[in-house]
């Protein structure tokens, strides 16, 4: 029986001092926990209004060529020159990232006073002379010749999965004059305000007028696109 109680009285204080650490334990481990979130900021700004000259992976071309099949010496104007202005090779591209909400317009053009040259100034005739419909010189720098812009055969085409086609339109056909510029596309406010397109296939020729030497010529346009 002693043996007994004395089992039970060393359970008792066993239990007594495991309940005494426990608390101990935890009352030592007590602490205030607070919290606080912090706010993180990122601004994103509009990008700029842009026109380039792209191959179909969206890299720029270095230096886009447009080629006129070749004529062949003639006495009369009567020869016509036709070729296609933005390849699927040398796309036309657009950029609104953000930068215009009210539209803008896209042209080509040059300085009136430019020519078709072969590298001097001995061989020229004129791209913007609208004189006998390209055919005689009406400017006065005593050179013929015209050039026609057709931008109804263009496609028009998104370069991203959200933009869209809506407020997009062409220009008229025209034959550059003494203004030397062309409307191609316009967009509208109604266009989206962050869109990305590009455009193929506009139409393009040149009156070549009588008895113009047999030569290499070469002449440059530039697309500038504005806001409205």
């Amino acid at each position: 029986m002693k043996k007994s109680l004395n089992y039970k009285y060393f359970f008792a204080a066993a239990i007594f001092i495991l309940v005494f650490l426990v608390s101990g334990i935890f009352g030592a481990m007590s602490f205030v926990v607070a919290s606080q979130t912090s706010q993180f900021n990122q601004t994103i700004n509009s990008g700029v209004l842009a026109a380039d000259i792209k191959n179909a992976s969206e890299v720029t071309v270095a230096s886009p060529n447009v080629y006129f099949a070749p004529t062949t010496f003639n006495f009369s104007c009567t020869q016509t020159a036709t070729t296609t202005f933005a390849s699927s090779t040398e796309r036309l591209y657009v950029e609104n990232p953000g930068a215009d909400n009210n539209g803008w317009v896209l042209s080509l053009g040059a300085a009136t006073t430019t020519r078709w040259h072969n590298g001097t100034s001995s061989q020229q005739y004129d791209w913007n002379d609208a004189g006998g419909a390209g055919c005689t010189d009406s400017d006065g720098d005593g050179y013929g010749g015209q050039m026609y812009i057709d931008p109804s055969t263009a496609t028009l085409a998104t370069a991203t999965a959200f933009s869209t086609l809506t407020g997009l339109s062409k220009g008229s056909a025209v034959g550059f004059a003494t203004s030397g510029s062309a409307t191609l596309i316009s967009g509208a406010a109604s266009s989206d305000d962050m869109g990305k397109w590009y455009f193929t296939g506009f139409g393009v020729s040149q009156k070549i007028p009588a008895s113009q030497a047999n030569d290499i010529y070469t002449h440059s346009l530039t697309i500038t696109l504005v806001g409205n």
